[in-house]
């Protein structure tokens, strides 16, 4: 043991009956926010919003959400979770960024600074989605946590008509119609110019 150790006690007792204070212990500075730490004691303040411009969609139409997360908490987070589910009925084509996809739907993981907004878009195509084409999105604060906020797309359903299936049918045969008329007249015009004039005329097929 220091010589000195056991002067120690009577030091800070003579300091405090002086009232002299004894300085205090650095600690860590207040202004660095840890995540983990604060997700323990205030819930993380994310947001998500999805939206997808129109009001109704028909049957064989493209459809694009776009979702906008953003973190209004004074912590960063390196795990953020933001899924996207898809409505029945639609078909997903394409998705921006790093995603992994499961049946009808999408889910990024990205990193959200204090403050910081994010936009993420998915592409579908509309099929036979019942009355309502539902698309909801969610963000967690990281794999396993509690939602922090969900938003939802409602968009009602248009339908093609029972006989929407024929239109391509009866345009090709209308314009088959069209195209045989048009080489029939070519035909007869050119027999007529090349008939003798005067005498007997030639006999002659138009087809």
């Amino acid at each position: 043991m220091h010589p000195f150790t056991f002067l120690l006690p009577l030091l800070s007792a003579g300091a405090l009956a002086h009232g002299v204070e004894p300085r205090p212990e650095p600690g860590p500075d207040p202004s660095v926010v840890d995540a983990a730490e604060l997700g323990a004691t205030i819930a993380p303040k994310l947001v998500v919003d999805v939206d997808n411009g129109v009001a109704r969609l028909a049957e064989g139409e493209p459809v694009t959400y776009t979702l906008t997360v953003g973190n209004d908490s004074p912590a960063r987070y390196d795990d953020v979770v933001v899924s996207q589910a898809l409505p029945r009925g639609v078909r997903l084509t394409t998705a921006e960024g790093s995603h992994t996809v499961e049946p009808g739907q999408v889910t990024w993981l990205v990193a959200l600074a204090p403050g910081e907004r994010r936009v993420l878009t998915v592409t579908g195509r509309v099929g036979d989605g019942g009355e309502h084409l539902v698309a909801t999105a969610c963000v967690a604060p990281g794999p396993g946590r509690p939602l922090s906020a969900c938003d939802s797309d409602d968009d009602a359903f248009r339908p093609l008509p029972a006989h929407a299936g024929w239109a391509p049918v009866a345009t090709a045969v209308l314009t088959g119609i069209v195209v045989t008329g048009s080489v029939w007249l070519l035909r007869l015009r050119s027999r007529l110019n090349d008939a003798p004039k005067g005498g007997k005329a030639r006999r002659w097929r138009l087809i």
